[in-house]
């Protein structure tokens, strides 16, 4: 079996960002997905893309990885970039309240 990204934050001297809350990670469909298709290399697609589409917990996965200032990797169905841009985007509507 793969090691999956969750594998890869078990170890505490690695890990780099809080670990998602347990029954998050539990219901997250790239559970058990190569950790590859959620660290594609430059250019390439992120294939995690269409697994986070169908996932029940994508919301709350990329509302963890804005709040957690994550920026390598696909977390919540978006790459670094389009989190980049939500979070500028959340920014400007925050604004407007």
């Amino acid at each position: 079996m793969p090691i999956s990204r969750f594998d890869a934050y078990s170890f505490d001297d690695w890990r780099p960002y809080p670990r998602l809350p347990d029954h998050l990670e539990a219901d997250a469909l790239c559970r058990s997905a190569p950790i590859d298709w959620f660290f594609p290399r430059k250019g390439m697609p992120a294939i995690g893309k269409r697994l986070c589409a169908q996932c029940d917990v994508r919301e709350e996965c990329l509302d963890f990885a804005l709040t957690n200032g994550v920026h390598f990797g696909l977390w919540g169905g978006m790459t670094e970039r389009e989190r980049h841009s939500e979070r500028q985007r959340r920014k400007v509507q925050k604004n407007l309240e």
